[in-house]
């Protein structure tokens, strides 16, 4: 009876076996691809962002072809990006007023970022910059910015300092 019960187990034994192995090299190699995994190829956008924004278009006609700049501080951890600042300049002059511009978990999508904002002047203001980061100068991205206010948009150039 020992001889059969050992025949009838070996199989399930060898199955068993079989399961281990497949189980301790699945660990094993999740084990080495988290030690060794490559880091986030995010770029480095984290530093102080001067940003020059041009209104090429609003529903009033009265902000068509004003300069905003904006200095603002950006964090980064991993692929996310926030930042917070104020504008500085109006056409080229100090601004009579700094309102605030801010915004928060931006993801980085290769070479392209699509930040939603709110800016903080006589009222809320939300907006979008659709921005590229540039090939030959990662220091720099350009794209183009919406905003709620007058229906605004036109084109944004971004320096990290």
């Amino acid at each position: 009876m020992t001889d059969s019960t050992e025949k009838e187990n070996s199989p399930l034994l060898k199955r068993l076996a079989l399961l281990g192995t497949i189980i301790s090299v699945l660990g094993g190699g999740v084990a080495l691809f988290k030690q060794f995994k490559p880091e986030s190829s995010s770029p480095n956008l984290r530093g102080t962002w001067k940003i020059k924004v041009n209104c090429e278009y609003d529903n009033l006609n009265r902000y068509t072809g004003d300069e905003y700049i904006y200095e603002v501080y950006v964090d980064q951890k991993d692929n996310f990006i926030s930042g917070k600042g104020e504008q500085t300049l109006y056409n080229g002059k100090v601004a009579a007023s700094h309102f605030k511009l801010e915004w928060a978990d931006t993801e980085i999508l290769g070479d392209s970022l699509f930040i939603r904002y709110d800016l903080k002047a006589n009222r809320d203001v939300a907006g979008q910059f659709k921005l590229k980061i540039d090939p030959e100068n990662p220091k720099r991205l350009f794209g183009t910015y919406n905003s709620a206010a007058a229906d605004s948009y036109g084109s944004v150039e971004v320096y990290i300092k």
